[in-house]
C-alpha cells in the first residue's frame, strides 16, 4: 500500500476515535447524573470498532490496506489524534488542553484500534467480507 493511503487510513481511524468519543459523551449528557466514564468509554468503543469496519468495507474499492500495512496505520493514527484534538479543543474551548487529555486519548485510542484492526485483518482480509464489484458487474449478474 502507497504511504499516502496508510497516512489517509490513519487520518480515518483518528477521526473515528474522535468522533466516537464525542458521541460517547453526547450520550452521557442525555443520561445524566450517570458515572460519566461507565457511560462514555463502552458507547466510544463500540462506536469506534464499528465504523472503523465500516470504513474498511467502504475503503476496499479504492484502497484496501493489506496486512503489512496495519501497524503503519495504527501508528499513524496515533499521531494523528494530537495533531487533531489539540487544535479542535483550542478551537471550541478557547483554550489549549492539557498533554494529559492527548494520553488519555491515547489510553483509549490504544486498545480499541488494536482490536478494530485486529478485526479487520481476521474478517476481511480473511475473505469473510464480499469482495468489491467492478463497476457494471452487478447489472450483468441479473441477466
Amino acid at each position: 500500500m502507497k504511504p499516502i493511503w496508510i497516512i489517509l487510513h490513519g487520518l480515518v481511524l483518528a477521526v473515528i476515535n474522535i468522533g466516537a468519543i464525542l458521541f460517547g459523551f453526547m450520550v452521557y449528557v442525555l443520561v445524566r447524573p450517570a458515572n460519566q466514564i461507565a457511560v462514555q468509554a463502552p458507547i466510544a468503543i463500540v462506536a469506534s470498532i464499528v465504523a472503523t469496519l465500516v470504513w474498511a468495507w467502504i475503503s476496499r474499492r479504492f484502497a484496501a490496506p493489506s496486512k503489512a500495512s496495519l501497524p503503519w496505520v495504527f501508528l499513524i493514527a496515533l499521531i494523528w489524534l494530537p495533531a487533531i484534538f489539540i487544535p479542535l479543543h483550542y478551537l471550541t474551548q478557547g483554550y489549549l488542553a492539557d498533554f494529559d487529555n492527548v494520553l488519555w486519548g491515547w489510553a483509549f485510542q490504544a486498545p480499541v484500534n488494536a482490536i478494530a484492526l485486529l478485526l479487520v485483518q481476521l474478517i476481511w482480509m480473511q475473505g469473510h467480507l464480499p469482495k468489491p464489484r467492478r463497476r457494471g458487474e452487478f447489472w450483468s449478474t441479473l441477466n
